[in-house]
């Protein structure tokens, strides 16, 4: 590999992958369903982890074992303690060390009994040397849904043999995108699976979304990514890459506003995970972003990336 793009700073983020093969026990719709699936999952790792009996009902924000807490870790990163000046504050953040995404044969997620489907678990951080504390809360996904867990096994990126050590976990997003770089193409077809929201200040309608938007939006989240679960603080220089997508079109554009919402027992409030889905297809130089697009598969891109928002699936 020539190119420098192969050694891009952004893709070091280590990142572990498992697949659950799970089966239908009866005729369901699973459509909008991850983010149930990431408060199961919530609720059985602070059953486990939390030092509290009320744990259902007790609230982190000012918990005195918050700094060392493993849910705190795993799951809901709100705060984060520091020493100030020998003060204590808070510090804000909301970067989850985790991405689910769940797919089936049908587009509109509905199965029936003995169809076969799939629940994507990527870890990053602390999740990665602790993802056992998760394989509990997973199988406990028999119990919300009518499905048999069939398998639920690691995920290995494609590259050379000689570089897979049997037991490694992770590997860097640059291993998992490798055989992106240096591809021609020029064509791309991105599916937004799930609404995408994206975290810009302008508002954000149909028509002004465009594949800078889109790139900028990866970039941000390699960046959020890297500066929370890298030991690297190399950001990188992506000043081409924005310059080539500039000159990226539109060719159709068939995204519609999508709605759902998940119940949130922190806020003690419906939470809307509202955003874009549908497809939007673009022509022009996409080599140099290939990667970013191939990484966004990964690691969801926009608002609520826990909660199984934002996920994309490029055609090329």
């Amino acid at each position: 590999m020539k190119n420098n793009q192969t050694k891009n700073c952004l893709f070091t983020i280590p990142a572990a992958r498992f697949k659950l093969v799970f089966i239908a026990e009866k005729k369901y719709q699973f459509y909008g369903k991850e983010p149930v699936i990431r408060s199961k999952i919530g609720y059985n790792l602070k059953r486990v982890c939390c030092n509290y009996q009320d744990f259902n009902i007790r609230s982190c924000d000012n918990c005195e074992l918050i700094t060392n807490c493993m849910y705190i870790k795993l799951f809901s990163p709100v705060y984060k303690k520091t020493l100030d000046n020998d003060k204590e504050s808070q510090i804000k953040t909301s970067i989850r060390p985790f991405v689910i995404a769940l797919k089936t044969m049908d587009k509109f997620y509905n199965m029936n009994k003995d169809d076969k489907g799939i629940i994507y678990f990527t870890f990053f951080g602390p999740a990665i040397k602790n993802f056992g504390y998760y394989f509990e809360s997973i199988h406990a996904l028999e119990s919300l849904f009518p499905i048999n867990i069939i398998s639920l096994e690691r995920l290995i990126p494609d590259i050379d043999n000689a570089l897979i050590d049997e037991n490694q976990t992770a590997w860097p997003l640059n291993n998992w995108s490798l055989k992106y770089f240096n591809k021609t193409i020029q064509n791309v077809n991105i599916h937004f699976m799930t609404p995408v929201s994206f975290k810009m200040k302008n508002k954000i309608t149909k028509n002004n979304i465009t594949y800078t938007l889109i790139i900028k939006s990866i970039i941000r989240r390699l960046r959020d990514l890297k500066r929370v679960f890298d030991n690297d603080d190399n950001m990188g220089n992506i000043d081409s890459i924005i310059e080539e997508s500039n000159k990226i079109q539109v060719i159709t554009n068939n995204l519609h506003w999508s709605k759902r919402k998940r119940y949130s027992f922190y806020q003690d409030q419906d939470v809307f995970l509202n955003g874009f889905s549908g497809n939007i297809s673009f022509y022009g130089n996409i080599a140099e972003s290939l990667p970013y697009l191939k990484a966004a598969e990964i690691i969801n891109i926009g608002k609520s990336t826990s909660a199984g928002n934002g996920r994309i699936i490029c055609d090329i």
